[in-house]
């Protein structure tokens, strides 16, 4: 918790805080196969994705598909499913009733 504050100010915490959040968009980067430019992390995940799915609105059509797991949480899905009101169609993908998972065979028929 030593280093919750604003990165990058002219004091010990600070400056250790924008380190170690360098460090990180150097790891994921790495991790992904990306630039470090290409990381952003944002405020929290519902914004984010909120963010996303308005980013990537303009390349879709009116009727074109997302699917969405019944299984998503409400920061994942909501702002998936929200694009009904955009014109956008949303298929739910449902778990098994048996076994408790989603089944890549069903995926493929959706």
């Amino acid at each position: 918790m030593k280093n919750k504050v604003q990165p990058y100010y002219p004091y010990p915490a600070s400056m250790r805080a924008g380190e170690l959040m360098d460090t990180s968009y150097k790891r994921m980067a790495a991790y992904l196969n990306v630039e470090d430019s290409e990381i952003h992390f944002g405020p929290f995940t519902t914004q984010n994705v909120y963010v996303l799915e308005n980013a990537m609105r303009p390349m879709w059509k009116d009727r074109d598909e997302i699917i969405v797991s019944c299984q998503d949480h409400e920061a994942n899905a909501g702002a998936w499913r929200r694009l009904t009101d955009r014109g956008l169609k949303i298929v739910e993908w449902h778990i098994d009733r048996e076994r408790g998972l989603l089944g890549l065979e069903d995926l493929n028929g959706l």
